[in-house]
C-alpha cells in the first residue's frame, strides 16, 4: 500500500492477490458487513495517541463498506460512547478494481473525517492498514495479514500498535 498527504485528504492505494473466483460476498452499500467477507481494514488518526480515529472496512465489491469513528463522541450516556460510532458516515471515499486475480483499492480520507487538518512537516499520525483474505476456503478461519501486526492480542483494533505515518 501507498499513502499520500493531499491538501484536503489522505490518499491510500493499495494492492492485493484476490483469487479468481474466490468466494466473496457482493455488497452494494454503505454499512454493510464487510468484515464477514474478504476485505481490507483500514483505522487512522490524526494524532500519535490514536484516540480519535477512523476505521473503515471496504469489501471487493462498489460501494460495499462500513465506516466508523472512535472517540468524537463527548456525552458519556450515549450508548456508543468509547466504541465505534457506526451511525457515523464521512465523506470518504472508494473506488475497487478486480482484474486477473488482483484487487486495487484507492481510498480518498479527507481531514475532516479524522477530525484535522492536512498534517504539516514531522507530524506524526497513526496508521493500520490489513486484509482479510479467505485463501483455502474457509471463511471461520481467515488468514490476517497486518503492516503493523499485534501478536499479543492478536486484534486488529488495538490502538497502540497502529503504525506510526511522519509526514515530510
Amino acid at each position: 500500500f501507498k499513502v499520500l498527504a493531499g491538501p484536503d485528504a489522505l490518499h491510500l492505494a493499495i494492492e492485493s492477490d484476490l483469487a479468481e473466483g474466490a468466494p466473496y460476498t457482493q455488497m452494494d452499500e454503505r454499512d454493510a458487513k464487510a468484515w464477514s467477507t474478504e476485505c481490507i481494514d483500514v483505522m487512522a488518526a490524526a494524532t500519535e495517541d490514536a484516540r480519535r480515529r477512523v476505521h473503515v472496512i471496504a469489501s471487493p465489491t462498489d460501494g460495499g463498506f462500513w465506516d466508523a469513528r472512535f472517540g468524537f463522541l463527548t456525552d458519556p450516556f450515549d450508548p456508543r460512547y468509547r466504541s465505534d460510532d457506526d451511525r457515523w458516515n464521512g465523506e470518504m471515499t472508494l473506488a475497487n478494481k478486480v482484474s486477473g486475480g488482483v484487487w486495487k483499492v484507492r481510498m480518498r480520507l479527507p481531514y475532516s473525517d479524522l477530525g484535522a487538518n492536512a498534517p504539516k512537516s514531522g507530524e506524526v499520525w497513526r496508521l493500520n492498514v490489513g486484509r482479510q483474505a479467505n485463501m483455502h476456503g474457509r471463511p471461520r478461519m481467515p488468514e490476517l495479514l497486518l503492516w503493523n501486526p499485534n501478536v499479543q492480542s492478536r486484534s486488529f483494533n488495538v490502538p497502540d500498535v497502529m503504525g506510526r505515518l511522519k509526514f515530510k
